[in-house]
């Protein structure tokens, strides 16, 4: 008998929450072999990834969810998150900054907002899995961003007097 995408994700949902990770990711890889871009799939896969470490694995699904469902506010919520736990603070602040223009609020936002303020105040990122600080090397802000998303930024923090972020975003933008 098979299983509809909504019926395949509530059991992916529920083996999630009940910590049977590999259920869960039996579930969401069965509906992204038919929907690649199913973005509670998506977005469910990279939480599986982030809860067992692996972050950067959890990206792509992210980004994914985020292009399908770009007013889901969860979505954005853990995209910055893992970025955060990755060190990618200027990428972090990028998603960050694009989710508060189009309306993203709460208090989940405020408390993303000061894990990237207290990140970015310490130059770190925040280890996923002992919670403790720990040196990242800074990836290019165009590892991930379009041209403009970057200038924008740039503009955005020079406006506010963060020359040193704008010129960060310049620099990158020159290498």
């Amino acid at each position: 008998m098979e299983m509809t995408t909504e019926a395949a994700l509530q059991k992916g949902i529920k083996a999630q929450k009940s910590g049977q990770v590999q259920a869960a990711d039996r579930c969401y890889t069965a509906i992204l072999q038919v929907q690649p871009k199913h973005p509670d799939a998506n977005h469910n896969m990279g939480l599986l990834a982030v809860s067992i470490g692996k972050v950067q694995e959890a990206l792509p699904f992210f980004k994914t969810a985020l292009k399908a469902a770009p007013s889901a506010s969860q979505y954005w919520l853990s995209y910055t998150d893992a970025l955060i736990r990755l060190g990618q603070l200027l990428e972090a602040r990028v998603v960050f900054n694009e989710a508060r223009s189009i309306g993203v609020k709460g208090e989940a936002f405020d408390k993303i907002e000061a894990n990237l303020v207290a990140a970015e105040k310490s130059g770190h990122g925040l280890s996923s899995l002992t919670g403790k600080s720990t040196e990242v090397p800074r990836a290019n802000i165009l590892d991930n961003f379009k041209l403009d998303q970057a200038l924008k930024l740039a503009k955005q923090n020079a406006k506010k007097g963060k020359y040193e972020d704008a010129q960060n975003i310049y620099q990158d933008i020159i290498e």
